[in-house]
């Protein structure tokens, strides 16, 4: 349990880490309607051979944003978190589902920097939910050790939105 505990805070400072701190927003930033702090609205995702669906977590100031675009078992599509007091994450993302689980290398940007680590989310009806675990740097991008002991907390639950 002490394992799986620290497995869990670790993957978690790394992602804070990840996202930063001090966030300046960007051109084509809107305010949130359900807060008052700035999000950046993803890009359109191209649709046109897959079903597009977007999925959103709203929390005071914080958001996470997702919109994916499923295609047979493949899947890509656009991931933004936007943490109060820390330093928007942008990128895109491109996976595949594996039963109700997708697992993808999503590309971000980060202060400035252009980093890859691979993510997990848990389908659960309506819902997606992150995955966390430990990780380890591996060509260029941080990598899941055992995708067998990801956890998926409920901490941030992105519900099914309609896409803007």
């Amino acid at each position: 349990m002490n394992a799986i505990l620290k497995s869990f805070f670790y993957f978690l400072m790394l992602s804070l880490f990840c996202v930063g701190c001090d966030s300046q927003p960007t051109s084509g930033s809107q305010i949130n309607e359900d807060t008052t702090s700035v999000t950046t609205a993803p890009e359109p995702v191209d649709n046109t051979s897959g079903q597009t669906t977007c999925y959103k977590y709203v929390s005071g100031k914080d958001s996470v944003r997702i919109q994916l675009t499923t295609t047979g078992t493949q899947v890509k599509g656009q991931l933004v978190y936007s943490l109060f007091e820390k330093d928007n994450n942008t990128g895109t993302f491109e996976g595949q589902m594996s039963g109700d689980t997708l697992y993808a290398d999503y590309t971000f940007q980060s202060e400035g920097s252009t980093s890859v680590r691979e993510i997990a989310m848990l389908k659960r009806q309506n819902t997606l939910v992150e995955g966390y675990g430990d990780v380890k740097e591996q060509n260029g991008k941080m990598v899941f050790t055992n995708k067998k002991a990801i956890t998926f907390s409920d901490n941030m639950v992105l519900k099914e939105t309609p896409c803007q």
